[in-house]
């Protein structure tokens, strides 16, 4: 009979009573470490944050650390409230590493965070949707379509609140949009609301913040603002034209791209964070490697222009 290394392991500690206590070590562990756990802790929360903002792993994450802790204040799982707070393109797996990566670091006594109770219905709300006892006793319920049309529209009110349950404080205001919800740009949005009592309030004025902003441009929902073209940007913008000028109309994808950044940015603080200043090398070094697969001369002015514009966009770095 072979017996594996891991079984005579198990067999010994059988025996023994596991006397240093190393099962009950190991199964706290998984329990700190399993995805889906019973509560979100202050400990879990804290070591997050901390390797958001000072794992050079998790950098990208680390101006997004302060909301992270604020909104994880109401027990939310902290991989619900990672996908709210970052960017779409932040990959899923990147949030999973950070996660289970914290939970190694967590503590055996770990503190709970108390989750907010649902606020329970009132007395007139539920003399409306279902009659008393003495009414009932001995008899079939019976519901007309109007008593059946409030109780859906009760549950569906219900629902939106719970949608957001986990984000209330003490002294907010549930309101509910009539109609369309107008989105704007720059992540204004403005809809007509009523209270909780169904009374009309007019039109709401808010504003979404920058990471709500950020996810719906990526998604495509909301479209990027356009900038409008300021001095620095035109010069930009016409030394890119230069080079684009040389090539006729066989023209590098590389250029093409470089236009359309330029006219994108269209002013200094735009091009401060647009690829086109950030990815300059990238770009040259993909013309080069064109002009290899087509087996065509890199003409001297080219070389010129593309000095020119690296220059120019050196002073927005």
């Amino acid at each position: 009979m072979k017996i594996t290394r891991e079984q005579l392991i198990k067999m010994i500690k059988e025996e023994l009573g596991d006397p240093a206590g190393e099962a009950e070590a190991e199964r706290q562990r998984r329990a700190r470490t399993a995805w889906k756990r019973r509560f979100t802790s202050v400990e879990e929360v804290d070591a997050i944050a901390d390797l958001m903002e000072n794992d050079p792993e998790f950098e990208m994450l680390s101006r997004f650390a302060d909301e992270f802790r604020r909104r994880s204040q109401r027990g939310t799982p902290p991989q619900d409230v990672l996908e709210v707070v970052l960017p779409e393109s932040v990959p899923g797996g990147l949030i999973a590493k950070v996660i289970l990566k914290a939970r190694e670091r967590l503590p055996a006594d770990e503190t709970p965070i108390k989750k907010p109770k649902s606020p329970a219905l009132s007395g007139a709300e539920m003399d409306r949707i279902a009659p008393s006892l003495e009414e009932t006793k001995g008899n079939k319920m019976k519901i007309t379509k109007k008593q059946l049309k409030e109780i859906i529209e009760e549950e569906f009110k219900k629902a939106l609140n719970e949608d957001v349950i986990d984000y209330i404080e003490d002294g907010d205001t549930i309101l509910q949009p009539v109609g369309n919800i107008l989105l704007k740009q720059d992540g204004r949005v403005i809809f007509t609301a009523k209270d909780r009592d169904g009374k009309e309030l007019g039109d709401v004025l808010a504003q979404a913040d920058e990471p709500t902003v950020k996810r719906l441009r990526g998604g495509g929902t909301l479209k990027e603002p356009e900038r409008q073209m300021d001095p620095f940007g035109k010069e930009v913008l016409d030394t890119v034209l230069k080079i684009k000028q040389e090539y006729g109309d066989n023209v590098p994808p590389a250029i093409i791209e470089m236009e359309k950044e330029a006219k994108k940015a269209a002013n200094a603080e735009g091009l401060k964070d647009s690829p086109l200043n950030k990815n300059i090398t990238d770009y040259w070094n993909n013309v080069l490697r064109w002009h290899q697969k087509d087996g065509s001369r890199l003409q001297h002015k080219v070389t010129t222009t593309f000095n020119q514009l690296n220059t120019l966009l050196q002073k927005v770095r």
